[in-house]
């Protein structure tokens, strides 16, 4: 997930870390590549964001008389490394951080309310129209889009277990 302000002062991306098992080993196995690939070092902090295992290194680019913030984040969080990557330009450092350390659990209420939009199989009836389908599956795109989709004409007459292709959204 990449996350961009409207002045472009501030950019965030939110990401599964792939290879480390605790935050420090993801913040510490960063902090080595960056040495060896640039010869400086940097520091990595430990501590709690939000009551969670929290590991975070900074440092500062510059490049042309630009010069900009970046913060990685390994939090820990029922069994999974999240990594959060962000950059900032002077003065919005604060936002950046704020921003960053805000990662928390979400409110049972609150997570309920996050959907994702899916594409989801379905079978048709025998003698059942597209419209019909669509309707049936709580498809959320018109019927001319999901004909387009599944290479089929708007106006098809479906037997009997036919499979289509449909968008609905469904709990995150």
């Amino acid at each position: 997930m990449i996350a961009v302000d409207t002045t472009q002062s501030v950019m965030m991306m939110l990401e599964i870390e792939p290879k480390a098992k605790t935050a420090n080993e993801g913040a510490t196995a960063f902090a080595d590549v960056f040495k060896k690939k640039t010869g400086v070092s940097i520091d990595v902090n430990s501590d709690k964001i939000n009551g969670l295992t929290a590991s975070q290194i900074s440092f500062t680019q510059s490049k042309d008389r630009s010069k900009q913030t970046i913060k990685v984040l390994w939090v820990e969080y029922q069994g999974i490394i999240y990594r959060i990557v962000g950059s900032a330009i002077p003065g919005f450092e604060t936002v950046l951080i704020s921003n960053m350390e805000s990662f928390t659990s979400l409110p049972t209420q609150e997570g309920k309310e996050i959907t994702k939009r899916i594409i989801r199989v379905v079978e048709a009836n025998d003698g059942e129209n597209l419209k019909g389908i669509c309707d049936r599956s709580q498809n959320l795109f018109s019927t001319k889009l999901i004909a387009a989709i599944n290479g089929i004409s708007e106006d098809k007459i479906f037997k009997q277990g036919e499979l289509l292709k449909v968008i609905i959204e469904v709990p995150y």
